[in-house]
């Protein structure tokens, strides 16, 4: 728990948890349904079990605890809420969070739903608690830091400046990654065709993630002993030092994939500078600026042996750091004094921090690793696999059997009820954030975002025209992120952030800006948001890693051009694997492509005379749905590439738009009608008029809401799911 992963990692990781737990509903339901006719004795007995082991934070079954937990949800949450809720409050005893960590965090009870609520699992619940514990401590960090802007040497803190020297580990100072083997491939050049643009993409960051990073790791080795001894000897007088562990080789993998690296010059691996690393504890403000002068004199007396390459003040605010934890990062250039190592340099961080900090740092820090573990949390109950459904038969989960249950209440509608500075008629992609509640909207040459709690408009951006179906919101990173193409050729990426009145800011990330030269027609994200997904200069399909945005790392040259459409005529699978591009008005064929093997398949339809608005059933690779003229919706399997069921809805007019998970099949037509189906029996089970053509859907992966819009009317109108 905690661990900070790759994405590739943690998508198998996500999947991992998926598998166990439909194997664990699988398995304890059927437990469960039998002991429900037979034995309610023993079904209370369990309950009083669970709560015993959770008082006493005792080792338990996790059969019993989700069995029980299916028998009386309410119950058992209270039990297993309290008692988190116990061990995360400080201090933290070690052996109950052990507890905690090795039989509570893993079990799959986390993903089921909440006490009479159908829209919210139990780690979110979870997640609440650790949130208010950690605000408390970033409170009381604020606090800290308040008191010492009235200390009398607080301006000596301040007059620390900021400075950078040396930032990269293959700065000629430093000298390192400069062998002919890492250089050879990271500075080739390679032909335009796709295939070998891809190659040498992908050995470059195999390269810089591998070999490169080897290579800094092994050198810490070397050094990271006499550096802890040289350091040591030197602040030890001043303050409480401490060595610190070499970072590990996936820590490291993970940490270049942040924002941060994303614009760094090849290798990135140059510009970790904390591999070696330790610290100095400091009671007093005071006895920290003696102690930082002393660092400065000793570098400047043994220029030989260490010179200054970077400070980084946390006390100083800035945009990005505004709160919460502080201290002063000093990265030092150590040279090696062992002949055997060859004068060996490195830069090599030594923290400076005070004993406040500290005691809060450690008060919070396993706090913070359950947060971390946020987006796998909530990717886990979203991923299907095989082509199945996160439905399932238990109380794990949404569990609808009969979608017909499925209650929709009109939320908003946003001609009559929000106040727009767009006037156009027409709405393209629209889409809500369960996460902050907010809604996206494209129309003509504008973007826009509209808080639904209070049904205001807080975004307006006007862009370039012929813009469609290109926002998305996303997780990354732990981030919650909201993407938009604001030109014809560039996707950019704001990170959304609550501030304290409970609203939304919009902060740009710079670091994932993605430009292409020509056009981009289309963008889409993979379900792990490892890779961003374009259709371009309506030609060519391109995989980008969202690691290095720059290039592609995959270019499909289609064998046609895909006319520019206000439908959503392409559409990606959630695993990245798959692309369907409908053929659009009067052509009765459209395109598969397998994106892994780069084939393109050309697919005829004797159902349809047009294909419109295709998309992959529940997001997965196995069936795809297309739209058609005069009501007709044909359903095709992927893998044998034929047609398995064709749909005659009631209407006679165009079908403009779909979109599915969950096991519905949400269709909109040009008869202002939405119409969703049960991709179980294809029965459309519900269906509700608007007064607007729609050629958008949009359904949470959540199942929470669903938006419709179009042209005319009321242009956009969204459903809350329940």
């Amino acid at each position: 728990m905690g661990a900070i992963e790759t994405a590739q990692k943690l998508s198998e990781r996500v999947m991992a948890g998926k598998a166990k737990l439909d194997a664990d509903i699988k398995r304890d339901y059927a437990r469960y349904q039998y002991l429900k006719r037979h034995s309610k004795k023993t079904l209370n007995a369990m309950l009083e079990s669970v709560a015993a082991s959770f008082e006493t934070c005792s080792a338990f079954s996790e059969s019993t605890l989700l069995i029980a937990y299916m028998y009386d949800p309410e119950k058992c949450s209270e039990i297993i809420l309290r008692a988190c809720r116990k061990v995360l409050t400080a201090p933290i005893n070690k052996h109950e969070f052990a507890w905690f960590e090795q039989s509570v965090f893993g079990s799959s009870v986390w993903f089921f739903n909440c006490p009479k609520s159908d829209d919210r699992y139990l780690f979110e619940d979870l997640l609440g608690i650790a949130k208010t514990i950690a605000s408390d401590v970033v409170e009381s960090m604020d606090d800290i830091y308040d008191d010492l802007t009235r200390h009398k040497q607080w301006q000596q803190m301040q007059a620390i400046k900021n400075e950078t020297l040396i930032a990269r580990q293959d700065h000629k100072r430093v000298g390192l990654l400069h062998n002919k083997g890492i250089r050879a491939v990271l500075e080739s050049k390679s032909r335009d065709d796709g295939a070998d643009e891809l190659e040498a993409n992908d050995f470059r960051a195999f390269i810089d993630q591998h070999l490169a990073l080897n290579t800094l790791i092994s050198t810490a080795a070397k050094i990271n002993g006499e550096f802890q001894q040289h350091m040591q000897m030197v602040m030890s007088p001043f303050g409480d030092f401490k060595e610190a562990p070499i970072k590990s080789l996936q820590r490291s993998q993970t940490k270049m994939e942040r924002s941060e690296y994303q614009e760094q010059a090849l290798p990135k691996s140059a510009a970790l500078c904390d591999l070696v690393r330790c610290s100095v504890t400091f009671n007093t403000v005071h006895q920290f600026l003696v102690g930082y002068q002393a660092l400065m004199h000793h570098m400047d007396k043994h220029q030989d042996l260490m010179e200054l390459a970077r400070v980084k003040n946390g006390f100083i605010n800035t945009d990005d750091h505004k709160n919460g934890y502080r201290d002063i990062k000093v990265y030092v250039v150590y040279k090696s004094m062992n002949p055997e190592h060859e004068n060996v340099k490195m830069i090599c961080e030594v923290q400076l921090l005070l004993i406040n900090y500290l005691q809060e740092k450690k008060r919070v820090h396993q706090i913070w690793d359950i947060l971390r573990e946020e987006t796998y949390l909530r990717m886990v109950p979203k991923t299907q696999l095989g082509g199945g459904s996160s439905h399932g038969s238990s109380s794990g989960g949404n569990t609808v059997k009969d979608l017909s249950q499925l209650k929709f209440t009109e939320l908003l509608r946003v001609g009559r009820e929000v106040r727009l500075d767009y006037k156009d008629r027409d709405m393209y992609h629209c889409s809500v954030d369960s996460d902050t509640g907010l809604l996206g909207m494209e129309g003509w040459g504008w973007f826009g975002v509209v808080d639904l709690s209070r049904k205001m408009m807080i975004v307006s951006m006007k862009r370039e025209q012929q813009i469609y179906y290109t926002h998305r919101w996303l997780t990354f990173h732990e981030h919650r992120y909201l993407s938009v193409q604001t030109r014809r050729n560039q996707v950019e990426m704001w990170r959304v952030v609550c501030d304290k009145r409970g609203g939304y800011n919009f902060v740009n990330d710079a670091h994932y800006k993605c430009v292409v030269n020509g056009t981009i027609d289309y963008v889409q994200f993979d379900r792990s948001y490892a890779h961003m997904l374009l259709v371009v200069n309506e030609s060519a399909i391109q995989v980008r890693a969202m690691s290095h945005l720059g290039a592609a790392t995959k270019t499909i040259k289609l064998q046609e051009k895909i006319a520019t459409s206000a439908m959503r005529n392409v559409r990606f699978s959630g695993d990245g694997t798959r692309c369907v591009l409908g053929g659009g008005e009067g052509c009765a064929y459209f395109y598969l492509v397998d994106i892994v093997s780069e084939k393109v398949h050309k697919l005829s339809s004797s159902f349809l005379q047009s294909t419109l608005a295709p998309c992959f059933i529940n997001g997965d690779c196995q069936r795809v749905a297309v739209c058609g003229e005069a009501g007709k919706i044909e359903i095709w399997d992927v893998e044998q590439r034929q047609s398995v069921k064709c749909i005659q809805s009631d209407s006679q007019r165009d079908m403009t738009s779909s979109t599915s998970t969950d096991n519905i099949l949400a269709v909109g037509s040009d008869d202002k009608r939405l119409r969703l189906y049960n991709v179980g029996n294809w029965e459309c089970f519900f269906m509700k008029q608007f007064n607007f053509g729609g050629c958008a859907l949009h359904l949470t992966e959540d199942m929470r809401y669903v938006t419709f819009a179009g042209y005319g009317g009321d242009r956009c109108a969204v459903l809350k799911i329940d």
